[in-house]
Protein backbone atom coordinates (compact mmCIF):
# COMPACT_ATOMS: atom_id res chain seq x y z
CA UNK A 1 0.00 0.00 0.00
CA UNK A 2 2.84 2.38 0.86
CA UNK A 3 4.60 1.57 -2.45
CA UNK A 4 1.42 2.44 -4.31
CA UNK A 5 1.21 5.77 -2.47
CA UNK A 6 4.84 6.54 -3.40
CA UNK A 7 4.14 5.75 -7.05
CA UNK A 8 1.06 7.98 -7.04
CA UNK A 9 2.98 10.89 -5.51
CA UNK A 10 5.77 10.47 -8.11
CA UNK A 11 3.18 10.54 -10.90
CA UNK A 12 1.56 13.65 -9.43
CA UNK A 13 4.96 15.37 -9.18
CA UNK A 14 5.71 14.50 -12.80
CA UNK A 15 2.33 15.87 -13.91
CA UNK A 16 2.99 19.14 -12.05
CA UNK A 17 6.43 19.44 -13.69
CA UNK A 18 4.93 18.82 -17.12
CA UNK A 19 2.21 21.41 -16.54
CA UNK A 20 4.85 23.92 -15.46
CA UNK A 21 6.99 23.16 -18.53
CA UNK A 22 4.01 23.52 -20.88
CA UNK A 23 3.00 26.80 -19.26
CA UNK A 24 6.56 28.18 -19.55
CA UNK A 25 6.80 27.05 -23.17
CA UNK A 26 3.52 28.78 -24.01
CA UNK A 27 4.68 32.00 -22.34
CA UNK A 28 7.96 31.86 -24.25
CA UNK A 29 6.12 31.32 -27.52
CA UNK A 30 3.96 34.38 -26.92
CA UNK A 31 7.05 36.47 -26.14
CA UNK A 32 8.86 35.28 -29.28
CA UNK A 33 6.03 36.27 -31.62
CA UNK A 34 7.09 39.54 -33.13
CA UNK A 35 4.62 42.10 -34.34
CA UNK A 36 4.44 42.39 -38.10
CA UNK A 37 6.96 44.84 -39.45
CA UNK A 38 5.52 48.15 -40.64
CA UNK A 39 5.37 48.65 -44.39
CA UNK A 40 8.23 50.55 -45.98
CA UNK A 41 7.49 53.74 -47.87
CA UNK A 42 9.80 54.80 -50.67
CA UNK A 43 8.83 57.73 -52.90
CA UNK A 44 5.29 57.57 -51.54
CA UNK A 45 4.97 53.99 -52.81
CA UNK A 46 4.04 51.56 -50.08
CA UNK A 47 5.89 48.27 -50.25
CA UNK A 48 5.93 45.31 -47.95
CA UNK A 49 9.30 44.17 -46.66
CA UNK A 50 10.26 41.05 -48.59
CA UNK A 51 12.74 38.43 -47.65
CA UNK A 52 14.39 36.50 -50.44
CA UNK A 53 15.39 32.85 -50.27
CA UNK A 54 19.12 32.16 -50.19
CA UNK A 55 20.73 31.45 -53.57
CA UNK A 56 21.07 27.78 -54.49
CA UNK A 57 24.31 26.15 -53.48
CA UNK A 58 26.33 24.71 -56.34
CA UNK A 59 28.43 21.62 -55.77
CA UNK A 60 32.17 22.16 -56.23
CA UNK A 61 33.42 21.49 -59.77
CA UNK A 62 34.65 17.99 -60.41
CA UNK A 63 38.28 17.92 -61.47
CA UNK A 64 39.29 15.25 -64.01
CA UNK A 65 41.13 12.33 -62.53
CA UNK A 66 44.85 12.34 -63.17
CA UNK A 67 46.06 8.99 -64.42
CA UNK A 68 49.68 7.92 -64.18
CA UNK A 69 51.52 7.66 -67.50
CA UNK A 70 51.55 4.20 -69.05
CA UNK A 71 54.52 2.03 -68.19
CA UNK A 72 56.75 1.52 -71.18
CA UNK A 73 58.51 -1.81 -71.48
CA UNK A 74 62.13 -1.59 -70.51
CA UNK A 75 64.55 -2.21 -73.28
CA UNK A 76 67.49 -4.31 -72.22
CA UNK A 77 70.81 -3.24 -73.72
CA UNK A 78 72.36 -5.93 -75.98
Amino acid sequence: MQGLQKSLSKIEDTIRKLERSVSEAEQGRHQRQQPTSPPIQINNIQQEKQSYPPPPVRPPPQLPRIQPPPQLPRIQPP
